[in-house]
């Protein structure tokens, strides 16, 4: 049901476009929960690390884009992305391909 009502909120805000307030200190929670359902070979300290180095090194945009590539939500990715440019997109896509392995090594 959490998830659910996260996802809905999730695609309202990419929807209106705002500076969505969810991601004001949700992010690290969002990403955490996301990462133990989705990426089941990370420790829990691991998915703690990628939520805490999304808040502490992103933009709230690119911070929005990293989570519906975690949820795999393509509808709201496409929302997301119209709000994106270039270089967040590239920052979203680097820190996917490279935070999630950084922190498996750190946990």
């Amino acid at each position: 049901m959490k998830n659910r009502v996260l996802r809905m909120g999730l695609a309202a805000m990419a929807a209106l476009g705002t500076a969505s307030p969810v991601f004001a200190g949700e992010t690290k929670d969002i990403l955490e929960k996301e990462c133990k359902k989705r990426l089941t070979e990370l420790s829990s300290a691991a998915c703690t690390c990628i939520g805490e180095k999304a808040e502490a090194d992103l933009s709230a945009n690119v911070q929005k884009m990293v989570i519906v590539m975690l949820m795999q939500d393509r509808a709201a990715a496409g929302k997301v992305i119209r709000e994106l440019t270039l270089e967040e997109m590239q920052k979203a896509a680097a820190f996917m391909a490279s935070v999630p392995m950084a922190c498996d090594k750190e946990g």
